[in-house]
This record gives C-alpha cells, sequence and structure tokens, in this order.
C-alpha cells in the first residue's frame, strides 16, 4: 500500500498546487555552463506537468538562490515530487540537495505555500518515507532512510512532521540495520557526522535531527541492533560503533 499512497499523496500535492505553465520571467542563469536561451523557452512553452525530467535537472543546476517571482516555484513543485517518486534523478548531484530551493523558499518566506499546499507536501514527505527506495539504482547507504530524510529536511519539512514517521519505520528490523550502516558510512571517529545536504537546512533543523539522534529511543534501537544474534555481521557492528558516539554527535 505504500506506492498506492505514494501516488495518492502525489496527485493531491498537483491537487493544491494546480496544473500551471511558467511565466516569461522565468529566472536562470544563462551563462554558458548553464542553461541556454532555447533551453529556456522551451521550458516556458511547456506546461509545468508534461515538463520532462531533462528540462527539470537543467533547472535544478541552473536556477540558483530563491526566484523574485514565487509563482513559478510553485508551478514547478508538484512535478518536481511527482518524479522524485518517480524514481526519476531530478538534478545531477544525487546527494539529498534535490529539494533545496524549495527549503531555501520557504526558509526566506514561510507563508509562499498556502496551508493547503504546506500540508499537502509534508504529506507527500511522510508518504516517501514509507515507500522508500523509489528507485533500485542507489547504492547501498543512499537506499537507507537516512537519504529521503536529509532531502526533506532540507527542502523546507519540518522534522516534527517527519521524525514521527521516520519512529515507526525503524521499528522494522531490516530498516533499522539500513539506517544504522547508513549512518556509520557517515560518521568520524569523534562523533561529527559528515552529511553534506543537512548542512544546508537550518540551525533549528540540525537540532531537531540530532536532539532525535541522541534521544534515549534512537540509543535503545542501536543497542538492540548491536546485540542482535539474527542480524547481520555488518549492521551490528554499525549499530555498536553508533550507539558508542551518539553523545558525541553533532554535524
Amino acid at each position: 500500500m505504500t506506492r498506492a499512497a505514494l501516488d495518492a499523496a502525489v496527485a493531491r500535492a498537483w491537487a493544491a498546487f494546480g496544473r500551471k505553465r511558467l511565466s516569461r520571467d522565468l529566472e536562470v542563469c544563462l551563462c554558458p555552463v548553464c542553461m541556454d536561451a532555447a533551453m529556456r523557452a522551451e521550458m516556458i512553452a511547456t506546461p509545468c506537468d508534461g515538463m520532462p525530467v531533462a528540462l527539470i535537472r537543467e533547472y535544478s543546476n541552473s536556477a540558483h538562490g530563491v526566484p523574485s517571482n514565487q509563482d513559478d516555484l510553485r508551478a514547478l513543485w508538484p512535478r518536481y515530487l511527482e518524479l522524485i517518486a518517480a524514481g526519476e534523478e531530478v538534478d545531477t548531484l544525487e546527494i539529498g540537495v534535490e529539494l533545496s530551493r524549495f527549503g531555501q523558499a520557504l526558509a526566506s518566506d514561510a507563508g509562499v505555500l498556502s496551508e493547503a499546499q504546506a500540508e499537502a507536501y509534508a504529506d507527500w514527505g511522510r508518504c516517501l518515507l514509507s515507500a522508500w527506495p523509489v528507485r533500485g539504482s542507489l547504492m547501498s547507504h543512499e537506499a537507507a532512510l537516512l537519504y529521503p530524510l536529509q532531502m526533506l529536511i532540507v527542502g523546507g519539512i519540518a522534522p516534527e512532521a517527519l521524525l514521527p514517521r521516520m519512529d515507526d519505520l525503524l521499528r522494522d528490523p531490516q530498516r533499522m540495520a539500513a539506517f544504522a550502516e547508513a549512518v556509520a558510512y557517515d560518521l568520524d571517529a569523534v562523533g561529527r557526522l559528515d552529511l553534506y545536504a543537512l548542512k544546508q537546512a537550518g540551525g533549528a533543523a540540525q537540532a531537531a535531527f540530532l536532539a532525535w539522534m541522541k534521544a534515549d529511543a534512537m540509543r535503545d534501537r542501536l543497542k538492540e541492533l548491536a546485540t542482535d544474534p539474527k542480524a547481520p555481521w555488518t549492521a551490528a557492528e554499525a549499530g555498536r560503533i553508533v550507539a558508542g558516539r551518539l553523545e558525541a554527535l553533532h554535524l
């Protein structure tokens, strides 16, 4: 049912945001290494609900910062959600910053979305976590829930809207094992968690994530994983390592 729930969340996002076109004032970088004028014109001529993923990737890499016309950003918002839910690569980086421009817009103006749009966005985020991974080409540590959690927080969805769903999902031993291995992959010997994407989020979001990681519930899950005789050796070792460094955990 998780796939059906995610598809339904995408449909709700389209209903909340509407199916629109971009304005003739679309802001992108037209330098030689970004987007050319013909590609920009093609985007403007294409309805957002039919925007090819190739153009979306070009926009991700060519539109810097928050545009002055937020209507264009809102017009593209549900298409990003739809493509991510379908397992498409919406930028060429693939490091968890796919939604960073939307997060920047929300950080600069909390009212950039209507209540219905913000609710649809957060609901989509929770459904994405439940359905993850949505594509099979991710590296093993990216297939874990740490990857979409970063992406959604950087995208401006409040951690408190996501972390209860994470708690529910991590009750599954396989998901917990994958999550612990992903954290261990990016954790150094002094407790620094090297998550480039999450460093783009605001201080309050980072603090909420770290508080959740250091909470007793996470410590208990990690200790249980470390002592589980049925857990793969790599997962048990990851649980032991992460549990031992939680006190010093920082970004």
